[in-house]
């Protein structure tokens, strides 16, 4: 809890407020950790892009990992 608890404190000041707490409480945060981990999993070369390529190089690390459901949730809500 302590690392997410930093990332939320955005001021730094020790205590998190109503504003800074929206994100978990939305579940951004924990998109935007699952999509973090995704680009560290699959974004090869590191340039901030994926490519199908990367994608399909990736897909043995991907499956059972968070970001797993969050890209199929992307996938699902796209109709791709």
């Amino acid at each position: 809890m302590g690392e997410n608890f930093r990332r939320l404190d955005k001021d730094g000041d020790g205590w998190i407020t109503s504003l800074e707490l929206m994100p978990w409480e939305s579940g951004l945060f924990h998109t935007e950790l699952a999509l973090e981990q995704l680009f560290k999993l699959a974004d090869a070369d590191e340039d901030a892009h994926l490519t199908i390529a990367e994608l399909d190089d990736a897909k043995h690390k991907i499956v059972g990992s968070d970001s797993q459901y969050h890209f199929l949730e992307w996938v699902d809500h796209l109709e791709l």
